[in-house]
């Protein structure tokens, strides 16, 4: 590329301290700081937990979406990896505040898109543009890490990784009360308003850091590895419905396989490159982007898993079943003659029935107090002794979560063992982050930490294409009688996205796998094995 068409040079960097509070200001100042950064970063996990189990209310307001309407859901993970990388790189060159603020504008565009739009595909443009702001999950810690007092570093790094409540527990039964009382769309209102209120405090309450990269950006790498991510992404998440052999499938695959190999050799070549390829081949670092990779995915199956059993029933599914059959047979046909001419195969005892503020009251409430309380309290034993034993710790409790969840699928043994991996999910995001800052330098501290989040979303994908294809096997299916050539035939078919009992024990068995491995990766961790210190030094 000629120099005179290259993008503008970063402004020179400070010293890594540059733009820190000092120690001596006030307890009050800094803990607003800190309430103002997680209020604006939980909007993330919030929109995530609560779009999964919302999408078959969006889907029969969008009729349109059919079999499409797990897009709602895909394409966040895939519009938010595919430019991570842009969007924390560009915090490193110009400001992690900056980039933080655009990429919360962003949301609140694509959020208010989403409570308005009646039309499917400007609905998915909205939840495209909400994707775009989960680079705010990396830019938070590198933002926190810059500011903060270096000895307040470590315990403010807990809170911000499992916040203060507003997604792991108000979230749930907000977004529960809004849907139950209003709709769907109340939530996307509720989240227009909030962000609004976010934005608003955290323009003039929080500092901008004051560490920059010297350097252009890169922009053919940013290009590269942003269509690198999407191909796999797309083969991951869409490979189940599509085919994993069909062509489309692996065109996206091998796409994206070329791209991030183009990607990598660029990275050799140019002399501004968007990610040091040298720091992330030191094993402290790349052991912590195998752990998010393992953990991440494991995670999502204790959190995915028991909102497609707990809010159905054996009773709802076949009395829905039911209800669409006698409106589509005949006039005159009874509910009480197609029960004679239905036979339903599987075991759904698991089923709760739970509405959506039921579910976040039994389950999710008490798990995401824990996982809150726990994140804060990892940091702070971090300081004493590294990151590595609390974060085996969780490791620990992710697995007694498996191993509960592969034996008992009721609802009440789910919420204890939903808790269990709360916990897990607490000491991960309370360690990883101060592990990852204390052996990457300042000026690369957003890039390597959107550079975790991606490997981790990569690795959710990943997961779940494994969970799908193992629930596939054990469908709930029916027999109906119907007439063909003047006599009464048997016909069998599929329950879409409704599984049986046996099918919920593999899955979690997948799970319980992901568990075993992140306790052998974190045993094998080189990073945090020294107390936290708050960040490289200068």
């Amino acid at each position: 590329m000629a120099e005179e068409t290259a993008p503008p040079v970063a402004a020179p960097p400070g010293p890594a301290d540059d733009g820190r509070l000092p120690e001596s200001t006030s307890r009050a100042r800094l803990i607003t700081v800190l309430v103002t950064v997680v209020l604006l970063a939980e909007i993330i996990p919030f929109t995530y937990s609560l779009a999964m189990v919302i999408t078959p209310l969006v889907g029969k307001s969008f009729p349109a979406a059919g079999a499409q309407i797990s897009w709602m859901v895909t394409i966040i993970g895939i519009v938010g990896g595919a430019t991570i990388v842009l969007i924390t790189k560009a915090a490193d060159l110009w400001g992690k505040k900056r980039m933080m603020l655009i990429s919360a504008v962003v949301f609140w565009i694509g959020t208010l898109l989403c409570a308005t739009t009646s039309v499917w595909a400007l609905f998915l443009v909205g939840r495209g543009l909400e994707g775009i702001a989960i680079a705010m999950s990396a830019l938070c810690y590198s933002l926190i890490r810059d500011i903060m007092p270096r000895s307040w570093v470590p315990i403010t790094i807990g809170f911000m990784g499992t916040g203060i409540g507003i997604s792991g527990v108000a979230a749930p039964l907000i977004g529960g009360w809004l849907t139950d009382t209003w709709d769907w769309r109340a939530i996307f209102w509720f989240m227009v308003v909030y962000m609004a209120v976010a934005i608003a405090l955290f323009i003039p309450l929080v500092p901008e850091s004051g560490v920059r990269k010297r350097q252009r950006l890169d922009i053919p790498g940013v290009i590269g590895v942003g269509l690198g991510v999407t191909g796999v992404l797309l083969y991951l998440s869409e490979g189940s419905s599509w085919g994993w052999a069909a062509p489309k499938s692996l065109v996206c695959l091998i796409v994206g396989v070329i791209m991030l190999a183009a990607f990598l050799w660029w990275q050799t070549k140019t002399s501004a490159p968007t990610v040091n390829l040298s720091l992330f081949r030191q094993p402290k670092v790349a052991g912590l982007l195998l752990i998010s990779f393992v953990f991440t995915g494991t995670y999502t199956v204790f959190t995915y898993l028991p909102a497609f059993m707990y809010m159905i029933s054996d009773k709802m599914i076949k009395g829905e079943i039911l209800a669409q059959a006698v409106a589509k047979a005949p006039k005159g046909t009874t509910m009480a003659l197609l029960e004679k001419l239905i036979t339903f195969h599987g075991d759904l005892s698991y089923g709760a029935g739970f509405d959506l503020f039921g579910f976040a009251w039994h389950i999710l409430l008490v798990g995401g107090i824990a996982g809150m309380i726990l994140g804060p309290v990892a940091a702070a034993w971090s300081r004493k002794v590294g990151g590595r034993i609390p974060m085996l710790v969780g490791m620990v409790f992710m697995v007694i979560a498996g191993v509960g969840m592969v034996l008992w699928h009721d609802w009440l043994a789910g919420a204890i063992f939903f808790v269990a991996a709360s916990v897990g999910m607490g000491m991960y995001y309370g360690t990883s982050p101060n592990m990852l800052i204390d052996v990457v330098p300042p000026e690369e501290q957003a890039i390597s930490a959107g550079a975790v989040a991606g490997i981790g979303s990569i690795g959710t994908s990943f997961i779940t294409a494994i969970l799908t294809s193992v629930l596939v096997l054990s469908p709930f299916t029916l027999t109906a009688m119907e007439p063909k050539g003047g006599t009464m035939v048997p016909v069998t078919s599929v329950v879409p996205q409704v599984y049986t009992y046996s099918g919920y024990t593999w899955a979690y068995v997948v799970g319980l796998i992901g568990a075993v491995l992140c306790v052998l990766i974190v045993l094998s961790l080189k990073a945090g094995r020294e107390p936290a210190q708050g960040g490289i030094r200068a």
